[in-house]
Parts: C-alpha cells; sequence; structure tokens
C-alpha cells in the first residue's frame, strides 16, 4: 500500500505495457475525464503515474497539465518527459480549472480528507474528474497485489465527494464487459494460475483495446452505465 511513509508504487512496469498497449481505452478515459470542460487552461494530473494521460491530454486539447505524483521514480519519468510533477499536495502553488484522477483513490486510505485538500486547489465553479475500480463484489487478489484499499460502490463514492463539499454533476458506470471479466478472475482466477503477467501480456491488451473495450463502450451508452461496469467516472464542482 501507497502511503506517506511508502512512496513506492509496484506496479510500475505495468504502466508502461498499458500505456503503449491500451492507447484507445487512454483517449477514451481522458475524453470521459475532460467531459465538457475542454477550456479548462490550468489543470492537474492528480496521481499522474509515468504521465501517460498527461501526454494523451496535451495531445487532445493542447494544454499541458501540471502533475502530482509521489513515487519519486515516476515523477522523475514525468520530469524527463517535460511536465512539471509535484510530490506533495501542500507543494502545489496555485489554483486549478479543473483536475482529474485516474485509478488513484483507491490507494488512498483517507480518500475523503484529499478530497477536500484538494478541493481548497480549485477555483470557484472548479472541476474534479475521478475515475476509479468499481463494485466491491470485483474486490480480489489482483486488487490486493495493486495496493488497492476498495473498489468503489456508486453511492459511495457520490457521498464521498458530497462530505467533500462538492457538488456532483454525474456519476456513471464504465465498461460493462470489464465488469464479467473482472468478476470471472475474482471466481476463477487463482484456481486456474492466473497471475497478474498474464492480465498484461500484449496479446490481452491488444485484444482488449482494440475489440472488447470498444463494444463495452457502445453497450454502456445504451443504458448499462447506469446499472454496472468495471470502473466509475464521477464529475463534480466545487461551487465556493
Amino acid at each position: 500500500m501507497q502511503n506517506n511513509k511508502n512512496t513506492n508504487f509496484g506496479c510500475t512496469n505495468e504502466l508502461f505495457h498499458t500505456a503503449n498497449f491500451l492507447e484507445n481505452y487512454n483517449l477514451d478515459i481522458v475524453r470521459q475525464l475532460c467531459g465538457d470542460n475542454k477550456s479548462s487552461k490550468n489543470v492537474l494530473d492528480f496521481g499522474a503515474g509515468i504521465g501517460t494521460l498527461s501526454i494523451l491530454w496535451e495531445r487532445l486539447f493542447n494544454i499541458k497539465p501540471d502533475c502530482l505524483e509521489i513515487d519519486d521514480n515516476q515523477k522523475n519519468i514525468i520530469t524527463e518527459r517535460g511536465y512539471q510533477c509535484y510530490s506533495r499536495i501542500g507543494d502545489l502553488n496555485k489554483k486549478y480549472d479543473l483536475i482529474y484522477s485516474s485509478n488513484v483513490f483507491e490507494h488512498i486510505e483517507d480518500d475523503v480528507s484529499v478530497m477536500k485538500t484538494l478541493k481548497s486547489y480549485l477555483a470557484p465553479g472548479g472541476i474534479i474528474s475521478i475515475y476509479v475500480p468499481a463494485c466491491r463484489s470485483l474486490y480480489s487478489y489482483f486488487d490486493e497485489y495493486a495496493g488497492h484499499y476498495r473498489r468503489y460502490q456508486r453511492r459511495e463514492l457520490i457521498n464521498k465527494l458530497n462530505e467533500a463539499g462538492f457538488v456532483v454533476l454525474q456519476c456513471r458506470f464504465v465498461d460493462v464487459i470489464g465488469f464479467f471479466s473482472w468478476f470471472y478472475i475474482k471466481l476463477v482466477g487463482k484456481r486456474i494460475g492466473l497471475n497478474e503477467s498474464q492480465l498484461v501480456s500484449n496479446k490481452s491488451l491488444i485484444l482488449y483495446d482494440r475489440w472488447i473495450y470498444p463494444l463495452s463502450r457502445i453497450i454502456d451508452k445504451i443504458g448499462m452505465q447506469y446499472l454496472f461496469g468495471k470502473n466509475l467516472l464521477i464529475i463534480a464542482k466545487n461551487i465556493k
């Protein structure tokens, strides 16, 4: 588990794999995190990893996000890629129009406290966009391996953003097919000896990126995004 005393993230190699072989997926996540806020000028990538989404954000919207990343190795990678990167929230020195985060809050034990702190770095009317693993029922040994404290329920995530002082604009599920894939992994993964290296093999990532995820998004959009999915996307507004 990552925390202030242990900032090392043990899955950096997997981040490079997903950056190289999940471009369609990552592009779609960036578009969803941005939503209707393409005009946002001051943007922060919270928990930026190796900077994959920041690179795509700049490519799509011609805006170069600032980054925050507590892992020293990953921070060095981000800096080498030409992005401003901070190690701690307290190091931030301005207000942002938009703060986005992908697959980060599940790694934070006291997530509400961090949401409240990030709110203080948002301009009035600023937006926070968060993408996280969904459905407590899917929690498995792969979540443990990745250092996840939780997978989120929809109502839980909404309540936590409300508690932090945000007004939730939308909250929906993403990747209905991924839900069934993860459920299968939870049920039989250990039994058949499935491990994390198989999940991020080149072939499996290419198959998911080119065929499975695009189909899943089509199904999401015809109504399943309001029922269940592998992930949750929430967009909320700072009204003060």
